[in-house]
């Protein structure tokens, strides 16, 4: 899924679940992206929305390795508190299975340069992720 087919939903906290993940390189920088379906019945329901997570370095069999500091260690820690931090390259992903989350969505109302986009244009992205 490209950024074009990102969907544009209202504001508001959303009951989401895992649906895969894959590996980026964005601005030279490895990052994690993770979608979500929307488990709401609303109109917008089943739609896919992506959270980005900046990552130390991944590999192409799948694994990645994160900082303490980092978006997604903390993360991980909301979900997981009982996961053995010692090594910060063993996240197993198959345990978001399954998950309800509950996700912030906001729109993109600004693009890089900071120029307003119109509102046919806007896309939606998810800021935080919280357990139910």
């Amino acid at each position: 899924m490209r950024w074009d087919f990102e969907p544009h939903v209202k504001e508001g906290d959303y009951e989401v679940a895992y649906f895969g993940h894959r590996f980026e390189s964005k601005f030279g920088r490895p990052t994690l992206l993770l979608q979500f379906t929307i488990a709401q019945l609303t109109e917008h329901q089943n739609a896919i929305l992506t959270k980005y997570f900046q990552l130390k370095k991944f590999n192409k069999k799948g694994g990645f390795s994160v900082k303490k500091t980092q978006e997604f260690a903390r993360f991980w820690f909301s979900i997981f508190p009982t996961h053995d931090f010692s090594r910060m390259d063993r996240f197993p992903l198959s345990k978001l299975k399954g998950l309800v989350l509950l996700a912030v969505v906001k729109d993109r109302t600004h693009d890089f340069e900071q120029n307003e986009i119109p509102l046919p244009l806007r896309t939606s992205k998810i800021v935080k992720l919280k357990p139910l």
